[in-house]
């Protein structure tokens, strides 16, 4: 292949106070993958002979912020973004497959306005809106199977039934509010929780695809010091999305996933020079595939999703357990010890299924296990020079 790719960075970042209750900050960043790849024809099967593609990729990222202190207990922001994506040029010589057409730019500007108010001596708060829309220059063609053709939005050829497009391409208008806490009773507890929720909403030439997903996710964080040397921590966390997509004559789909943490630790030195500490973290992940079917589903598809009752889901669980300890020999050097247990259940259909593997097309087959177990004895010696 002889693959070369050459990348340049570059970041700007200014902030200035002209008054007391105003700050400013401006921050761009800009980053160039030049792909110097040579072509060459790899694929030479059938009628149409194609070759690799070279991947570039320009990308700049801009943002402007300004924060207001309106008294000592308000505080507000706005901050207006851009992100710019040049993916160059497509190769002519290129064979694409399984996508009806690529977009060479997209451009995404948003802004986001957050408050914050301290409520009491002990506890402060922030609420945050934030909107962004992305949009991109005009669609790329397969031109039957080797290299594009560029068309505007309203082209007959990509409307088609058949048409897919990828969502990281596709017009999108994304909305999100954030709500948080930071809440301290005394000197020995501490509490922070949050709450988000966003939805997605994506269009394309095409009648089908992904449309829209949504989210929402909650967390609670908390630590409490039971003396000056000891400490317990705690978080639990759920969050949900949801994929809504549909294919013409096919299947209409929403995928949820809904994913659940929670952990329980402590802390602690018994003297000067050992510090130990240890946390139980369980993790369980859930995938649902809730199918219907289009009103021009074929009797065959109907008859397949009766059959089968749709896809099973998808779960992952992982409780794990982990301590450590570190002794301090001297001002510079010191020995930890961390030991890990893991046990996980994960029964992902795609790789295997009521007893049977996935296998390629070559025959080759790949096995799972369900319920794996893992051991961890780690020893570490720090030296620190000063």
């Amino acid at each position: 292949l002889g693959g070369s790719v050459r990348t340049q960075r570059a970041h700007l970042g200014l902030s200035s106070r002209p008054i007391d209750k105003l700050s400013l900050q401006a921050d761009i960043r800009y980053q160039n993958k030049d792909d110097q790849t040579p072509i060459a024809y790899y694929n030479i099967a059938g009628t149409i002979a194609s070759t690799n593609q070279r991947l570039s990729n320009r990308r700049t990222d801009a943002k402007v912020q300004a924060n207001w202190q309106f008294t000592s207990d308000y505080r507000g922001s706005l901050s207006v973004n851009s992100e710019l994506i040049d993916r160059g040029t497509v190769t002519p010589t290129v064979s694409f497959a399984g996508i009806s057409a690529l977009r060479q730019n997209t451009k995404e500007n948003g802004v986001q306005a957050e408050l914050r108010r301290r409520l009491s001596d002990d506890f402060s708060g922030a609420i945050s809106v934030s909107r962004s829309q992305r949009d991109g220059s005009n669609w790329l063609r397969d031109v039957s199977g080797l290299g594009v053709a560029m068309v505007g939005d309203t082209d007959p050829s990509l409307g088609m039934s058949s048409a897919l497009y990828m969502p990281t391409l596709a017009d999108r208008r994304r909305d999100k509010i954030r709500i948080y806490g930071d809440w301290m009773p005394d000197k020995d507890w501490s509490v922070q929780f949050s709450a988000e929720q966003g939805n997605d909403a994506f269009s394309t030439p095409g009648q089908d695809g992904l449309k829209q997903t949504r989210m929402n996710q909650f967390a609670v964080d908390a630590s409490y010091a039971l003396s000056f040397r000891w400490a317990l921590n705690g978080y639990i966390s759920r969050g949900l999305q949801t994929f809504n997509q549909s294919r013409t004559a096919g299947y209409v789909m929403a995928f949820d996933n809904t994913n659940t943490n929670v952990g329980l630790g402590f802390t602690g030195k018994p003297n000067n020079e050992l510090e130990v500490g240890g946390n139980l973290a369980y993790v369980d992940d859930k995938s649902q595939y809730v199918q219907s079917l289009d009103a021009a589903a074929d009797p065959y598809t109907a008859a397949s999703l009766t059959a089968s009752g749709g896809l099973p889901d998808i779960m992952y669980q992982q409780t794990a357990l982990k301590f450590f300890g570190k002794f301090t020999l001297n001002k510079q050097t010191a020995v930890r010890v961390d030991l890990i247990h893991q046990r996980t259940h994960f029964n992902d259909w795609a790789w295997s299924y009521a007893g049977v593997p996935y296998i390629y097309s070559d025959g080759t087959t790949v096995a799972q296990r369900q319920q794996q177990n893992v051991n961890f004895l780690g020893v570490s010696y720090i030296y620190q020079l000063r």
